[in-house]
């Protein structure tokens, strides 16, 4: 399990959303959206979430399509924090700001080479199961 690279990638995701989470606290702020004012809860914890699926996703490195399917929720909710936190944010971004959001990309990026290198061993395997 540890020796694959995919885990290899994904361990190295969740190391640096807890730093992020740490080293970078989102305060709770009150946001007003269509004219409705509440807490962004899933900004603040936005990386505990992403660490949690993807170490659920490491756990599962015998289903492959599971494996795939966690690492796309995760693409698609670094996704939607990216745009989210752009446009809440877009009037006061200070130098955390910056740090917050190149970090999502770098998950974003360890996260696609996860799921890169998860579908390559998919193929190895289906491959190595045709010859048989």
């Amino acid at each position: 399990m540890i020796q694959r690279v995919q885990t290899l990638y994904l361990i190295f995701s969740i190391l640096i959303c807890i730093l992020t989470f740490y080293l970078f606290p989102l305060e709770l702020e009150k946001k007003i959206f269509f004219g409705f004012d509440h807490l962004l809860i899933f900004e603040k914890y936005f990386f505990v979430l992403i660490s949690i699926i993807s170490f659920v996703s490491m756990l599962f490195f015998r289903k492959r399509k599971l494996q795939i399917y966690l690492n796309r929720v995760s693409i698609l909710l670094i996704c939607l924090f990216g745009i989210s936190f752009v446009l809440f944010n877009k009037y006061n971004f200070d130098m955390n700001h910056y740090k917050i959001l190149s970090s999502a990309l770098i998950n974003l990026i360890l996260i696609i080479f996860a799921n890169k290198s998860i579908s390559k061993d998919k193929k190895l395997i289906d491959s190595i199961n045709r010859l048989r």
